[in-house]
């Protein structure tokens, strides 16, 4: 037998934890990682009519790239699961057709695991409204009103009695609108149709026919003005699910609110581009059209965005506008140069 001297034995000694400690630190350098998940969906505001197909993509990455199989769960809230998904395979899309669905809060819950049985899990929620009509009805006293020859249908939304569509006056230009004693529009391409589909587009000036005076009748029928600033917060506050009449929110500037601009929006491709209009669902009746803006008779934006005056003017040259765009749920405030021409909505007095 092979007889070791004490610093021999010292040294294998220490030589056997380092190895040891090695093995321990490789072992902790390939410890299996969890993996990810992530749920999207197509509506930002995640808000659906009955009928609507509801698009949810899911995304899972692995750190070791040994994924396993996923499961999705759709259960209405106070209610019975209705859907379960095994999924194989990322990024995995499903298509929940909705037309069998009551109104309601319906929770989404996915999870994914690898073959370590790591798992991540995600859970959301959306929320299905019963039918496809606004939950807003005309104003009672008048439901619909003639001016100038056209016919508008009117919208009440809380206390408020508003048209129900752009307003569409005066003679088409194609020059710069003038203080001449004639109202003066724009129409997209100058075409008098496309003017009966979105309203007509004007300058702050000829829409408020040079008055300067906030909350005056401009070109609207008599009886009714052109919306103050305070007007479009009101109408906001009434709309959106989330922040209600909270001040701080809608006399900020910038984006504000949840779902408001959605609620404003009509629904489909008829009046907006592809893809459809971020959570519009028009359930409102306010029905914005993706009408655009011009400047100096020229168009843009159309079917992409819609900006309207309010008779708020913040200096000398600007005024307060608001703006609903293809891929926003929110509503925009800002200030805008009065030369530019936008639509007009007008609100009874």
């Amino acid at each position: 037998m092979t007889s070791y001297s004490t610093p021999v034995l010292f040294f294998l000694s220490l030589t056997a934890v380092f190895l040891f400690a090695t093995c321990q630190k490789k072992e902790k350098q390939v410890e299996n990682r969890p993996p990810t998940l992530s749920l999207s969906f197509d509506q930002a505001g995640k808000e659906y009519l009955q009928s609507d197909t509801v698009r949810m993509v899911l995304e899972a990455s692995d750190p070791e790239g040994e994924l396993a199989e996923g499961v999705l769960t759709i259960v209405r809230i106070d209610g019975p699961g209705i859907r379960t998904e095994y999924l194989n395979g990322f990024p995995q899309t499903i298509f929940w057709e909705t037309h069998d669905a009551v109104d309601g809060l319906y929770r989404i819950n996915a999870s994914v695991a690898d073959n370590l049985n790591e798992y991540a899990q995600v859970t959301d929620t959306v929320e299905i409204v019963l039918g496809d009509g606004p939950l807003n009805a005309p104003c009672p006293d008048v439901p619909q009103l003639t001016y100038e020859g056209q016919t508008y249908n009117t919208i009440k939304i809380g206390t408020q009695c508003w048209m129900a569509e752009n307003l569409n006056v005066g003679t088409l230009s194609n020059n710069t609108q003038t203080n001449n004693g004639v109202i003066e529009k724009y129409c997209v391409q100058s075409n008098l149709d496309s003017c009966l589909v979105y309203g007509g587009l004007y300058t702050w000036a000829e829409a408020m026919q040079y008055t300067g005076s906030e909350g005056g009748q401009g070109i609207c029928p008599p009886g009714w003005h052109i919306p103050t600033d305070a007007d479009w917060m009101a109408l906001e506050a009434e709309v959106d699910t989330k922040y209600g009449d909270d001040p701080s929110i809608w006399i900020a500037e910038g984006w504000r609110g949840t779902n408001v601009g959605g609620r404003l929006k009509t629904r489909g491709p008829r009046y907006w581009e592809m893809p459809f209009n971020t959570g519009s669902s028009n359930l409102s009746g306010f029905s914005l059209k993706g009408a655009g803006w011009a400047e100096s008779s020229s168009a843009t934006s159309v079917r992409s965005e819609n900006r309207l005056w309010s008779s708020s003017a913040s200096d000398a040259e600007n005024a307060w506008i608001r703006s609903y765009v293809l891929a926003e749920m929110a509503s925009w405030r800002s200030t805008s140069t009065m030369d530019f021409a936008y639509s007009v909505r007008c609100i009874k007095d």
